[in-house]
């Protein structure tokens, strides 16, 4: 099927950005960095260091920082900022382009560009997500029994 608004905003950094191109919708492309009480180990520890910078990335994932749609727009998170009403229109716009390629053109594009990703992934998954695991169990018990302890 054609890519949707769906495919291209992101409402957190908990979503990675597969799409060759990403337009947006200003309400949906506020960027949360999401701190939390989560390690950001699920792929994001991955994928926003690639996208920001490592520095810039840090920052968001401890800080819990929120992207404007300009600010997504200005460090290449999303490539246009359109209208929630244009969405639509352009993904499909979009998608047409790229499926005047070749479509072997088209997958092997992809794949040669995602191969740093997949890559990083395999490499870096299995750590962040022990990390991930490792906290957890560090808080969600406290959180479970007070929970718990409430209810009585």
């Amino acid at each position: 099927g054609p890519p949707t608004s769906s495919s291209f905003a992101v409402a957190s950094p908990s979503v990675a950005l597969p799409a060759a191109a990403a337009p947006a919708h200003p309400p949906r492309a506020a960027h949360s960095g999401g701190a939390s009480v989560v390690v950001p180990g699920d792929g994001v520890h991955v994928v926003w260091p690639m996208l920001l910078g490592l520095n810039r990335a840090r920052y968001f994932l401890m800080t819990g920082q929120q992207l404007s749609a300009a600010e997504a727009l200005n460090l290449g998170v999303v490539n246009e900022v359109m209208p929630q009403s244009a969405l639509l229109d352009r993904a499909w716009a979009l998608a047409r382009l790229v499926r005047q390629r070749p479509a072997l053109t088209t997958r092997l594009t992809r794949e040669a560009m995602l191969m740093q990703v997949k890559r990083a992934m395999l490499e870096q998954l299995p750590y962040g997500l022990a990390l991930e695991g490792l906290a957890a169990c560090d808080y969600w018990p406290t959180q479970f029994a007070a929970a718990n302890i409430a209810k009585k």
